[in-house]
């Protein structure tokens, strides 16, 4: 495996530790609070807050239920189909890729079990001034920024490397090759 790059087989084990660590707080928040009560985590800065989100995540666009199980089917489908590509070229894949495909692939599959099970996604982590949220959601954002930074990084090293030079000179032939001055 090349340096700074990660195994393949990563990828599902990440997914699924996203997906199973998403599914057991919720059931531990479904049964420790009761529906929109709430339990001061670390005073002024996070609360535990039992809440039921119709919307995606950060509750944005409530209530689009069937629209948000088809577009998470849509987004699962896109980065499966992505890696796979990755794994049949036989690309390198770096720790900030895999992640930034793993974690999103964990949280979407994460609130599409809540939203198929239970008709909404329970959300319980709540910071001032931001929408309860939870681990799912976590691991979206998180992902998404990873993705942006690692696509970034790939533009400017493309931009660092020069365009290959054609080193033929004038009145060479394809079949000659590089023409060596003082040769020929």
């Amino acid at each position: 495996m090349a340096r700074g790059t990660m195994n393949h087989r990563a990828f599902p084990w990440i997914a699924v530790g996203v997906i199973v660590l998403d599914q057991a707080t919720k059931w531990w928040v479904q049964q420790s609070l009761a529906l929109n009560a709430y339990r001061p985590l670390l005073p002024g800065v996070l609360k535990l807050t039992h809440v039921h989100n119709t919307g995606s995540a950060f509750s944005l666009f409530r209530g689009a239920g069937v629209w948000l199980v088809f577009v998470s089917i849509v987004s699962l489908v896109a980065i499966l189909r992505y890696w796979f590509s990755l794994q049949r070229r036989g690309a390198a894949v770096s720790p900030v890729l895999l992640l930034g495909l793993a974690l999103p692939f964990g949280g979407a599959a994460g609130n599409l079990i809540d939203r198929l099970r239970l008709g909404y996604v329970v959300d319980f982590l709540e910071l001032p001034r931001w929408p309860v949220f939870n681990v799912a959601d976590s691991a979206i954002t998180v992902g998404a920024v990873l993705l942006v930074l690692h696509f970034m990084r790939q533009e400017e090293s493309a931009k660092a490397v020069p365009a290959p030079v054609d080193r033929k000179l004038p009145g060479a032939s394809q079949e000659e090759g590089l023409a060596v001055p003082g040769e020929g």
